[in-house]
């Protein structure tokens, strides 16, 4: 009697979680009356959007980085769903929402480490994060270089404000952030915008656009490996042109994305160690602060594998 009432509470569990992608093979109970269900899983290795039958979506994106595409969360409200990242390489999943849905308040969540996975829920106008897995449960260690000091005008030494390119003295030691420090010499002219363009880490395109603060320096959030171009629009000078510089910061990129937006890491800097702030959670803004570098220690941190 146990058993059969066990069986009964089990299929009305599984019918709870939605037919379509609950499998329809009856669910079991073990010696004790307990229960369990079965759950359709599908491995994909290019772009895909969830189906209705789709419960564990198991991504490989050991040829490419790519998107997995949620369906419209008021389609099956309280639908849950598990996608995970299989592979051991670098792309990154992308998981995005439907149109201007959003997952936990954003429009994307990003997995970037090998067994990274994510369990979400429709709440009928968006998806919610109920649970999160950061990944293999040991230590990577990253040996990042020595990184140079904060140097402000190492892009570009002062030079008059200007639409137009400005010539780059120096590519960036790393992957690090960049800065645009303006100068006032009379009255503050009308300041437009500087643009940055490059690489990131894996040698992607990127480009970041500052807008100069009056008499302080701004710092870029994105990590450029290169540098290919910086340029000034929008300035209108005054009696006499403002000067700026453009160099690089503390922000020191990393060779894979990070799953959160600030955090913390152990991190050495030669024999020095620390914890150390990190940002995420693409590859471009994934990085680890260190105002500290002379050229010569090495900076090292650990991660989640």
């Amino acid at each position: 009697m146990k058993t059969a009432l066990s069986i009964i509470i089990g299929l009305a569990f599984c019918a709870s979680l939605t037919p379509a992608y609950a499998q329809k093979s009856p669910n079991v109970t073990d010696s004790k009356g307990g229960m369990s269900y079965r759950a359709n899983t599908r491995t994909v290795t290019t772009a895909y959007t969830l189906q209705e039958e789709d419960h564990t979506v198991l991504a490989s994106a050991t040829g490419a980085a790519f998107t997995v595409s949620l369906p419209a969360a008021s389609a099956k409200a309280f639908r849950v769903c598990v996608i995970k990242k299989i592979d051991s390489g670098s792309n990154e999943i992308t998981i995005d929402a439907f149109s201007s849905q959003t997952i936990d308040g954003a429009t994307t969540y990003v997995l970037s480490r090998q067994y990274q996975s994510v369990m979400l829920q429709s709440n009928a106008t968006g998806w919610s994060v109920l649970s999160r897995e950061s990944g293999a449960g040991v230590l990577r260690k990253l040996s990042l270089g020595a990184p140079r000091a904060v140097e402000a005008a190492r892009a570009v030494a002062s030079a008059n404000m200007k639409v137009g390119a400005y010539t780059i003295a120096n590519q960036p030691d790393m992957a690090r952030n960049v800065s645009v420090t303006h100068t006032a010499v009379s009255t503050v002219d009308t300041l437009g915008t500087v643009t940055f363009v490059g690489t990131d880490y894996n040698g992607a395109a990127l480009t970041e656009i500052i807008t100069p603060s009056s008499g302080t320096v701004v710092n870029g959030t994105k990590a450029f490996k290169t540098i290919t171009s910086i340029t000034g629009a929008g300035w209108v000078a005054g009696s006499t042109a403002d000067t700026i510089t453009a160099g690089y910061g503390s922000l020191i990129g990393l060779p894979v994305a990070l799953p959160d937006a600030t955090g913390k890491v152990l991190g050495t800097l030669d024999t020095t160690v620390a914890v150390k702030a990190t940002t995420g959670t693409t590859l471009a803004t994934s990085t680890v602060t260190e105002a500290s570098g002379d050229g010569s220690k090495v900076l090292t941190i650990y991660l989640d594998k």
